[in-house]
């Protein structure tokens, strides 16, 4: 995750394990909400115009060598009027 570089991504802070040893990733907080609750009251402009947003974040984090592996309208954000893209928890290299 370190290779990431894109303003809405948000950066690491902390790599740890849980107490059974699990990895876990602590990232930034990301502003905005979750898209998931706005879905079903998104014109079809506006979620094309997000879509769109998203396809950009992509392409640099696929650029970077990671692929997130679950994308998703719980692991993005909406903030004036840009994506967010969360939760690189089973993200891979790729």
């Amino acid at each position: 995750m370190g290779a990431v570089s894109h303003p809405r991504v948000p950066r690491v802070v902390d790599v740890s394990r849980t107490g059974r040893g699990t990895p876990y990733l602590m990232m930034q907080r990301a502003p905005g909400r979750s898209l998931r609750p706005l879905l079903p009251r998104l014109s079809r402009r506006r979620a094309t115009a997000l879509v769109d947003d998203l396809l950009g974040v992509l392409t640099e984090v696929h650029a970077s060598g990671i692929v997130h592996c679950d994308v998703k309208a719980s692991n993005l954000r909406v903030a004036e009027g840009e994506v967010w893209l969360l939760d690189f928890g089973i993200a891979r290299r790729g």
